[in-house]
């Protein structure tokens, strides 16, 4: 929008200065898109110079806020932390009630807050069905996935497929449900409510077939492959999983492996980004859709970066590292995907989406319980909880 009143320009990270320069005096106003990715801050520092001295709006974007981008050069980091900035909320009810006011008074239709509340209330909702295991302690399973379906304006149902004794510690026991009730609560569910998409979690391998018999084949299916847990605790048996799994995984429309799944699932040591892509490649033609790897259990220790393989090829998602290791992430992260999928988004947009709600659930995170922290599915509730408590 503001590239369209300003009539900006945009300045590729990959131009050399002289050309860059060139853009800015030719250019009524000029974009930087997504600093916090770009390392060259000689670069950004010259641009950002130029623009100003030459009076030219600029204007940069990026995932992070000024003072979190942590510069070397205290030039730049003086410039940017001191620039006039702002954020961008996710869109949410209000801002749906806003819209719809305005909508009305530019027709010249009178309304009040009863006539949109009524239309609120009556917006058809993504429905998402979370067949998963419980986690006592709240932070991961079947209960991040409530939170995080909920407060993704979508209507979650549910089956539970194993319980377990947790708390941020650790798991002190699970006791697996029998194939007769997890295909009972399924069908209970399915034969009432028309699912937009299917979240499927820890999945104890004897259950793995009677899943793939219930589940509908045209309803998307996110597959988070939950091997082990956060603390260390083996959930379900990386053979047993890839025994087991044949005739679900060609229902699947993406499965969320991290990198010690994606590992036991195609036999790749994973060391680089190519092997991140060949590790995608081989469990992609294992009959699924799409891969996600996600990369918080890389080396890399100032950013992790998430690659999706899909039809349409490789994306990259490339993002901050979050200090300490949350509980939760991968079950919050998979609900997401298909919490937007439910409300019509594409794989590609759907998991874009979601990286950027767990990023946020885990900036704001407070702390609970003595070992690792659940991430705050519920931020948005309150906007002041944008850095951990102690």
């Amino acid at each position: 929008m503001w590239q369209k009143l300003r009539k900006a320009s945009f300045i590729c990270h990959g131009q050399v200065i002289g050309e860059a320069i060139g853009t800015i005096k030719e250019s009524s106003a000029v974009i930087i898109e997504d600093i916090d990715n770009l390392r060259d801050e000689p670069w950004i520092l010259h641009c950002y110079n130029f623009a100003r001295e030459a009076g030219k709006p600029l204007l940069m974007t990026s995932s992070l806020p000024p003072h979190m981008l942590n510069y070397q050069l205290k030039d730049l980091e003086s410039r940017i932390v001191s620039a006039m900035s702002a954020s961008l909320a996710d869109p949410d009810e209000e801002l749906l009630r806003i819209m719809l006011v305005k909508l009305f008074t530019d027709r010249q239709m009178h309304t009040d807050i009863r006539t949109v509340n009524y239309i609120l209330n009556n917006v058809e909702r993504g429905k998402v069905l979370s067949i998963a295991g419980s986690d006592s302690g709240g932070g991961a399973g079947i209960q991040a996935d409530i939170k995080t379906i909920t407060m993704l304006g979508c209507y979650a149902a549910t089956c539970i497929t194993s319980v377990t004794a947790q708390n941020t510690t650790g798991v002190y026991g699970t006791w697996n449900l029998a194939p007769e009730a997890v295909e009972k609560q399924v069908m209970a569910v399915l034969s009432d409510i028309k699912i937009d998409s299917i979240k499927i979690g820890m999945l104890p391998p004897r259950l793995m077939e009677t899943v793939a018999n219930v589940i509908p084949g045209d309803t998307p299916v996110v597959l988070d492959p939950v091997m082990v847990a956060t603390s260390g605790f083996e959930l379900v048996g990386a053979t047993e999983f890839m025994k087991c799994s044949g005739a679900l995984l060609k229902k699947v429309s993406l499965l969320t492996p991290n990198i010690p799944e994606a590992e036991h699932m195609s036999g790749v040591t994973i060391r680089t980004k190519q092997d991140v892509i060949r590790a995608g490649e081989i469990i992609k033609s294992l009959g699924v859709s799409g891969v996600l790897v996600k990369g918080g259990h890389s080396d890399a220790e100032e950013y992790v970066e998430d690659i999706l393989l899909t039809e349409s090829g490789v994306l990259c998602f490339k993002n901050a590292r979050i200090p300490g290791r949350a509980h939760g992430t991968g079950c919050t992260l998979s609900s997401a995907i298909a919490s937007f999928v439910a409300c019509g988004l594409s794989i590609e947009e759907s998991v874009e989406s979601a990286i950027g709600y767990l990023t946020n659930t885990m900036r704001a995170a407070p702390k609970i319980g003595c070992g690792y922290n659940p991430v705050f599915h519920n931020y948005e509730l309150f906007p002041d909880a944008n850095t951990p408590s102690s």
